[in-house]
């Protein structure tokens, strides 16, 4: 029975630090504030390296940072045009 609360202690813990982790993810993109005109650095220096970097269009570039776990998750995509961000294509957060 020992093990039992052990394990259920575990996963508790796991997940509040899961949820702790998603939430400080979470508050670096409302730091960003206003993220028209940034470059990628200056997004990258607040939130960290995207999950994904893709090129859409002729001097596009589609930036992602997507993230999972037992707590939810978050996908953020912002879309650059000549080294400039235009502005979020997509925002979801659980």
């Amino acid at each position: 029975m020992g093990f039992v609360w052990i394990v259920l202690a575990v996963v508790i813990v796991g997940g509040v630090f899961a949820a702790f982790s998603l939430s400080n993810d979470q508050g670096a993109f409302a730091k960003l504030g206003d993220v028209t005109g940034k470059s990628p650095e200056e997004v990258q220096a607040v939130v960290g390296a995207p999950t994904s970097i893709s090129a859409v269009a002729e001097n596009q570039v589609l930036y992602q940072w997507i993230k999972t776990n037992q707590a939810g998750g978050y996908h953020y995509a912002l879309l650059f045009e000549d080294g400039r961000c235009k502005g979020f294509t997509h925002q979801h957060s659980s």
